[in-house]
């Protein structure tokens, strides 16, 4: 075969398929096997493939790459699975041999590669789609893949998080400039006539009864009365729905769903996904069952459909259901309600825009005047990042039962500047945070499961009576001492050396399975050095080159981001006048940092007689002499020396019988502690059969098995039995709140429920001894 022919003679990808055809012939000319190639499509070949000037076969493996991660339907990552799946440090893998990569590995399409260049080639197989005896070689397939899509795609409940009445101007549901059916399919090539007609109609009843909105409002949604927290200013949500659902029956022409079938199964949906909380997983595959899509005349032929057809019918409605909600519905409720997520819970609440503005604007006036102060000189935006004089961030108040929670969320960048934001925190903020952690002098407890296990040492350390103090920080973030933060931490670091390098090294690991049985393969930073301490996981291999940073550059990074944090509201910026802003990367470890020396401070004064646990600001000091006791009483009545920071006298709590802490009860006569019913999540879980509801509770289990309270050899018999109570009691709970919604598509059999049961059993049993079968066996009686 002569190939000159091809040669500085064609420039595009479309010019060689006669050398294609060819170079088939010559392979499989004795099989009579035909390639077929068109062009489907015109995307661009992205640069970040091209430029690296990769070889054949790492062009190959880099495609494959790009195609997954950016989830195009391509017939060349058929079979893909994750490097997780395989154990591997690879992102991604066949589990077998996979022709098609062996076919374009093979040295007739290196040869293609060499001739036509590498933006050609990667055109062909990005752009065209080849077929061999109807079976697909490389692209785009006609088919979406129904299934994968429906376990992927979920409605984004944060759309509707936040809403401000400044901003109510770009959450119009049916803005009067956009073309409504582009939004749907998010192209512009679409057919379906009868649904853009639909859509036009909407949005003209849309703006015909706008006027009428603020009546509908004020008559479902009064403002509460009664008012004793901020939680009873929010609208009920039972109230919330029904306004939308007046709304929408205005809206809505009939024919947009087709029955009054799939109209009820509609605001039903709607119902759900509003009372959804924060945390809820809502995969649109989910909510866009039970409708009868041939009902619907605009999505169907009027006669019986073809298997192809009906396929394509559903992913044209699971397209139109995540239009609908993650845009449509959501903007809808944002032009009405501020949403928002209360402090420490995912629970959502629904303010009155007028209602919101009103107690947050008397909180903001009091806060930004004691905390915070206006810097006119210090130019900042949200449009740029590196040309900013200061690390900005945007407010979000969570409201609390009588004060809000001021969160500053840090800017990341927009459009190319994300970059930017990622590599510096990548390779300067979160190295700082990484080398304080190691080097601060640690005096607290990770989390609450360590709780039983320091109750245990102190116990055995100790004998007589024992008193507790509790008490927390008022306003932690807001009131950190500024001036002690640079000391505290030149302290931590003042035996290592100016010119020092700080070694940071990146490993792709596996890690431990989860309480689901799944292993997830993640990125971790370690500290040289620190090895043995961090990394738990299996380790796969070296991310990349590791990160260097001397101690002076420790301390610039420390210095910019106490100094240079930033509030930027109303085009103002507003730096710290005390504290630092809760929300930003190092604001975490700032706060632990003065909290270990303030620990350290408290020890002192007891003089080796007192036990204190800490978690965060949250302290807990336990003494068997009530002389020093009433020493720390005296201390915490003012703002602590040194320090100046007050408690909160209102949760300060003194004891000798029973002290709650961090959501749990500690006996003060045999210092055993239970965790308490409300430290469980509690929420309904939002699955569509019994069989999942089963497997979430289940999770729920193991991982509260996993902590020490459910110790044998740390707990004793009776507060065993209580924790064993109290979890059986939150799993309970949960499955009866669960129940009725799952119950709507799914039938529960005895006989799968008593196997849970008995997966329930087994589990504790393994975990506490068989000793205690009787007692599970009483308990799970009353499930």
């Amino acid at each position: 075969m002569r190939f000159d022919q091809y040669v500085d003679e064609n420039k595009t990808s479309d010019d060689f398929m006669p050398l294609i055809h060819d170079l088939f012939e010559t392979r499989w000319h004795e099989t009579e096997r035909k390639i077929e190639i068109e062009r489907v499509r015109d995307h661009k070949v992205p640069l970040s493939l091209v430029k690296p000037n990769y070889n054949h076969e790492e062009l190959i493996d880099i495609l494959i790459k790009h195609l997954a991660d950016n989830h195009y339907e391509n017939a060349l990552i058929n079979g893909l699975v994750t490097g997780d799946d395989l154990g591997v440090a690879n992102t991604y893998g066949f589990k077998g041999r996979n022709v098609v990569t062996n076919l374009l590995k093979s040295p007739e399409f290196r040869l293609i590669h060499t001739i036509i260049g590498t933006e050609t080639f990667l055109d062909l197989l990005i752009n065209h789609t080849a077929r061999m005896d109807n079976v697909y070689l490389w692209g785009e397939l006609n088919e979406c893949n129904y299934k994968s899509q429906c376990r992927s795609s979920q409605l984004n409940i944060r759309n509707i998080l936040y809403s401000e009445i400044w901003s109510l101007q770009r959450l119009d549901p049916l803005p009067e400039s956009a073309s409504l059916i582009n939004d749907v399919f998010r192209t512009k090539n679409t057919c379906y006539p009868k649904l853009e007609f639909l859509l036009e109609s909407m949005r003209t009843y849309h703006m015909n009864h706008q006027p009428d909105y603020p009546y509908i409002l004020d008559s479902i949604c009064p403002e509460p009365k009664n008012i004793k927290t901020n939680f009873d200013l929010a609208v009920e949500k039972p109230c919330v729905i029904k306004f939308v659902t007046i709304v929408l029956e205005k809206i809505m022409p009939k024919e947009l769903f087709g029955s009054p079938h799939n109209k009820s199964v509609l605001f039903k949906k709607i119902a759900e996904v509003l009372s959804s909380h924060k945390k809820d997983s809502i995969y649109v595959c989910n909510v866009a069952k039970n409708f009868r899509i041939t009902d619907i005349n605009w999505l169907v032929p009027g006669r019986k459909m073809s298997k192809h057809e009906f396929m394509k019918a559903q992913n044209t409605w699971l397209q139109f259901i995540w239009w609908f909600f993650n845009s449509m519905l959501f903007k809808l409720v944002a032009s009405f309600f501020h949403v928002t997520d209360i402090s420490q819970s995912f629970e959502l609440l629904y303010y009155r825009h007028d209602t919101w503005r009103r107690i947050s604007k008397e909180f903001k006036d009091k806060y930004y005047g004691l905390f915070l102060q206006r810097k006119p000189q210090n130019l900042n935006s949200y449009f740029t990042y590196a040309k900013n004089d200061d690390f900005i961030g945007s407010l979000k108040l969570l409201p609390k039962a009588h004060d809000f929670r001021f969160i500053t969320m840090p800017f990341r960048g927009s459009g190319k500047s994300v970059f930017e934001y990622m590599d510096r925190y990548k390779n300067e903020v979160r190295i700082a945070n990484l080398v304080l952690s190691h080097k601060r002098k640690k005096n607290c407890i990770n989390s609450v499961s360590d709780l039983p296990c320091e109750l245990l040492k102190y116990k055995n350390q100790i004998s007589g009576s024992v008193y507790a103090i509790k008490f927390d920080i008022r306003q932690a973030y807001d009131t950190l001492p500024r001036k002690l933060i640079l000391p505290l931490i030149s302290e931590l670091l003042k035996e290592i050396p100016e010119t020092f390098q700080f070694h940071i090294e990146r490993y792709f690991v596996l890690s431990a399975p989860t309480a689901a049985g799944k292993r997830k393969r993640r990125k971790l930073s370690v500290l040289k050095g620190y090895e043995n301490t961090t990394v738990s996981d299996k380790v796969l291999t070296h991310a990349n080159s590791p990160s260097v940073l001397k101690k002076s550059e420790i301390m610039k990074i420390v210095e910019q981001q106490l100094e240079h944090a930033a509030l930027l509201s109303s085009s103002d910026t507003f730096h710290r006048k005390r504290g630092v802003f809760q929300g930003f990367p190092l604001s975490g470890i700032f706060c632990e940092i003065v909290y270990d020396k303030l620990t350290e401070y408290l020890l002192s004064l007891g003089r080796g007689n007192v036990k204190i646990i800490r978690l965060a600001d949250d302290f807990l000091i336990l003494t068997t002499k009530m002389d020093i006791l009433a020493k720390y009483q005296k201390l915490i009545e003012k703002r602590i020396p040194e320090f100046d920071v007050l408690v909160n006298k209102q949760k300060s709590v003194v004891s000798e019988d029973t002290v709650d802490f961090l959501g749990t009860t500690i006996n003060l006569k045999t210092l055993s502690v239970t965790k308490n019913l409300v430290s469980y999540d509690l929420t309904p879980v939002r699955v569509l059969s019994f069989k999942a509801l089963y497997s979430t509770l289940v999770i729920h289990l193991k991982q509260a098995l996993a902590s020490d309270f459910f110790s044998a050899d740390i707990n004793d018999e009776k507060t065993l039995k209580q924790n064993l109570h109290i979890l059986l009691q939150s799993l309970s709970l949960r499955f009866k709140k669960s129940k009725k919604s799952v119950a709507r598509n799914d039938r529960m059999e005895a006989s799968k429920f008593n196997q849970f049961l008995l997966q329930i059993e087994k589990l504790i049993l393994t975990k506490v001894g068989t000793s205690y079968l009787t007692y599970i066996r009483s308990l799970l009686k009353t499930f």
